[in-house]
């Protein structure tokens, strides 16, 4: 529950979200993830989904609706998470 609370108000201000913000971010990911596949390099799909909702956030507003808290959080496990497993 709390990851999906995360990635659902603590990565983008979750005023800004709209249908068009959610395809765009879908769009950027799905876009990433062929790329790295087709290159043969590992990615992770959600990983992808974030950048791209970053990514979706930032053209549609700015860098001031980005919740810095929870960007900061998710990065942070997203290097610890390997060396733990």
């Amino acid at each position: 529950m709390k990851v999906a609370t995360t990635i659902g108000t603590g990565i983008i201000n979750p005023a800004i979200i709209d249908n068009i913000l959610i395809v765009a971010a879908l769009g950027g990911a799905i876009i990433w993830n062929l790329l790295t596949w087709w290159m043969g390099l590992p990615s992770s799909s959600s990983h992808a989904l974030i950048g791209g909702l970053i990514g979706a956030g930032i053209m549609k507003a700015g860098t001031d609706i980005l919740v810095w808290k929870g960007i900061i959080t998710t990065s942070a496990f997203i290097v610890i998470s390997p060396p733990l497993a």
